[in-house]
């Protein structure tokens, strides 16, 4: 028997895949555990590296998105648990999946979730840290509003239950959070579990930051509101969603200009050019900015 399948979406991964699957050799479980990747539409050799290193692989032809690729993934699943990290997230303990099957025997049914660190002074990575610690602060009263799904683990007939993940999510954003208000209307619970460590080995952007702020606030934002808009409405989000505040449509041109103007900022940020409270403070501008204008496309 299975007792766990690491279920992991990739595409293009083969920077980062490999560190990935060899921190997941390294696991110190007693239990039987897998790993699926799914190369999703990828046109480097993610599938090779994932082959060559044991694991299960699923390859989509063309790219189906983060959604359809987690719900292959667990679709092949012999788990009894199903662990979601992405291939770009390392598990920084032996410990990692030990932690998480501990934590979920613990209670049930449970979703748990794991933390998301970055390693490194360079801009980007100090950013996710802040993230992470606001997101931390939000999380004790606010789960769906946080929740991501780099790095948590639920019981396979809990995630098959909530129907998977939706994938009419086709652009960046809202996935996770959709799932989760599903989860938690079967009684689930959300367990934080701090141990279960990842490093994001992504390497960011500000133009693909400001770029993903902008397709969530379109069609992802705009299906989560639709099918959970309680939930949306309780999301610092929706203050900026012209679709529920149409006054902020006289905005959308305003923020194009000054996303526009802020473009030769870009390779400043990501060189740790300013002074990071700066840097940081014109980041969640722009990404605020991009949101909203994101919010009156179409």
């Amino acid at each position: 028997m299975t007792a766990l399948s690491v279920v992991m979406p990739a595409h293009n991964a083969a920077a980062t895949l490999p560190a990935v699957l060899a921190a997941l050799a390294t696991q110190s479980l007693d239990d039987a555990f897998e790993v699926v990747v799914v190369d999703d539409g990828s046109t480097d050799d993610t599938a090779a590296i994932a082959r060559a290193a044991g694991a299960r692989c699923v390859v989509h032809e063309c790219s189906r998105g983060r959604s359809a690729a987690r719900n292959a993934g667990a679709a092949v699943a012999a788990g009894d648990t199903l662990l979601f990290i992405d291939s770009d997230c390392v598990p920084l303990a032996p410990t990692f999946l030990r932690t998480y099957l501990a934590a979920l025997r613990s209670r049930r049914p449970a979703i748990g979730v794991g933390a998301v660190t970055a390693l490194g002074d360079e801009f980007w990575a100090r950013y996710q840290r802040d993230v992470q610690v606001r997101r931390a602060r939000i999380a004790a009263h606010s789960p769906i509003a946080t929740f991501s799904s780099q790095n948590f683990a639920l019981p396979a007939a809990l995630f098959r239950a909530a129907g998977g993940f939706d994938e009419g999510y086709a652009r960046y954003g809202f996935e996770d959070r959709d799932l989760l208000a599903r989860l938690l209307r079967l009684g689930a619970e959300v367990v934080p579990v701090p141990d279960a460590l990842v490093e994001h080995r992504d390497v960011l952007h500000a133009s693909r930051v400001f770029a993903k702020m902008g397709e969530a606030g379109g069609e992802s934002a705009a299906r989560f509101a639709a099918r959970e808009p309680q939930v949306y409405r309780s999301f610092t989000y929706s203050r900026l969603d012209a679709r529920l505040h149409p006054w902020l449509r006289l905005l959308a041109a305003p923020a194009r200009l000054l996303l526009a103007l802020a473009t030769p900022l870009h390779s400043r940020i990501d060189r740790g050019a300013l002074p990071y409270p700066l840097a940081a403070a014109c980041v969640r501008m722009l990404t605020a900015l991009a949101f909203l204008e994101g919010t009156t496309r179409g």
